[in-house]
């Protein structure tokens, strides 16, 4: 998940200069950020592991059967380099099943599956409670998509239980095409060992693992016939991330959302802004397409009193102060608008979530990031509790819901013999489409977000030659993950619902 989050000092494959990490906003293990990318010696998981069991949904009771698949890389090696893992639900059915099939991903790179298995979709979502020791725990989720298909969540090498086991050098898994390839082996793995080629599938991703599956439409003739594509606060086209001089696109994606913040928190000018979120991101929108993107694009050009009458509206809709957005001739990156718009010494806004206020001081050691929205904790016991205990996965290795150094071990550069200069793999997406005439696009985003931006988002999908007939947009007045709140999540499990049912 990536120019979402800043690490100061670090640039990722000379392209990125703050773009890094875009996650979910999840609670992580401490305790194992650090080994994840590091080979493990531990022995295989002997699998797959079966276990059965029931819930009440939708006022009926429902048996379903979670299998736990651990499979080792390059398939059919003697000798693994790594392992993928993906835990599943199916209802109980006699024979091979019709029922759709839904495998998700979410981003990082460096992500594990959980925000979407725990939080969104899993038949068990934690819910936090007060009365109760610990507040948060498992439960059964009434949004759950069991109902109407087949789930399976992915965790990618060196997130969940997955990982690097040996191998001289980097791990070719920990790259966008070596990843992208593991993602399509597994899936490929899990409809054969389940006789399911014949289902329905649809692949969604979340943040990176939206880059992760559109370029997995690059190898979309490996697998069956896919019929729907869920992207969810999608990475696209990076250089949307790259507030480089020159790129004047990355001002004019971001500034939409920070109009949004800046309303938020009471900051700008509210005449100017709008009422209600969507109506201040349509408004800056309109700005940023009449007014703003043709003044950048003048450069040095652009008249002294032309960038003056449009600073002072500029100011009106993101709360920065005229002078300085003159100063700036316009163009104010998102690090800087996120720890000056409070204009409070020492606060800034979250990345993932602008709604969170927090500490603009640098990060506490081992931390990269200190952005107030991501919460990183130490410890997830009752994710391991419950593969090991509900799921009986023989494992004593701690499940990795986030990794730092699978993020910063990533090989950008992995792009399978193409350009590397340019990254936006959505024209996979297209190719995919054109092939497929009745593959279908679901599109998520959040107004609140400032890691992948609604408007940078929407300008990936629109220009990539998508057949917009069978692609949907759907915004949500939510952070980076649109099942923040049960509202949310409700309105969230119908639009897939929509998606998965063919509507």
């Amino acid at each position: 998940m990536n120019r979402p989050i800043s690490i100061p000092g670090r640039l990722v494959a000379g392209i990125f200069s703050s773009m890094v990490l875009v996650i979910a906003p999840v609670v992580a293990q401490a305790q194992a950020l650090t080994a994840a990318a590091s080979p493990d010696n531990a022995s295989l998981i002997a699998g797959p592991i079966v276990t059965r069991h029931q819930m009440a949904l939708n006022g009926r009771a429902i048996s379903y059967v979670a299998t736990y698949t651990e499979l080792p890389l390059p398939e059919g090696s003697a000798e693994p380099l790594a392992t993928i893992s993906a835990t599943s639900y199916t209802l109980t059915t006699d024979g091979p099943s019709a029922r759709p099939v839904l495998f998700l991903f979410n981003g990082g790179p460096g992500a594990s599956s959980s925000p979407l298995h725990f939080n969104a979709f899993g038949p068990l979502r934690f819910f936090e409670r007060e009365g109760r020791e610990p507040k948060r725990q498992l439960e059964s989720n009434p949004d759950t998509l069991l109902d109407v298909a087949d789930l399976v969540f992915v965790d990618p090498v060196g997130t969940g239980y997955s990982r690097v086991l040996k191998g001289d050098g980097p791990s070719p898994y920990l790259g966008i095409d070596g990843d992208a390839r593991a993602a399509v082996s597994i899936i490929r793995h899990w409809l054969s060992t389940h006789a399911r080629q014949g289902s329905p599938l649809f692949i969604g991703g979340q943040s990176y693992g939206g880059f992760r599956v559109a370029s997995m439409m690059r190898y979309a003739k490996d697998l069956p016939p896919v019929s729907g594509l869920l992207l969810v606060s999608p990475l696209l086209d990076a250089s949307l991330s790259t507030p480089a001089v020159g790129n004047e696109l990355v001002f004019a994606m971001d500034l939409p959302s920070m109009a949004v913040a800046a309303w938020l928190h009471g900051r700008g000018n509210r005449e100017v802004q709008g009422r209600s979120a969507a109506e201040v991101f349509d408004r800056a929108q309109a700005f940023v397409r009449n007014d703003y993107l043709p003044a950048l694009l003048q450069g040095s050009k652009l008249p002294n009193d032309h960038l003056g009458s449009l600073a002072s509206r500029m100011s009106g809709l993101i709360g920065i102060d005229a002078a300085e957005l003159k100063n700036r001739r316009l163009r104010i990156e998102s690090e800087y608008f996120l720890t000056h718009v409070l204009n409070e010494a020492g606060k800034r806004l979250g990345r993932l979530d602008t709604r969170v206020i927090g500490s603009s001081s640098p990060p506490a050691a081992g931390r990269p990031t200190n952005d107030p929205s991501l919460t990183v904790s130490a410890g997830l016991g009752p994710i391991d509790k419950y593969f090991r205990e509900v799921l009986k996965v023989p494992v004593e290795r701690k499940y990795v819901t986030l990794s730092f150094d699978v993020n910063g071990k990533w090989n950008w550069h992995d792009v399978g013999g193409q350009e590397t200069l340019y990254m936006n793999p959505a024209k996979y997406i297209a190719a995919a489409m054109r092939d497929r005439d009745t593959l279908r696009l679901l599109y998520v985003g959040g107004l609140f977000d400032m890691a992948t931006t609604v408007a940078a988002s929407e300008y990936a999908l629109d220009h990539a030659g998508l057949p917009m007939e069978r692609v949907r947009f759907e915004r949500f007045a939510s952070p980076h993950s649109p099942y923040d709140d049960a509202a949310n999540l409700e309105r969230f499990s119908a639009e897939v619902r929509r998606l998965l049912v063919g509507r």
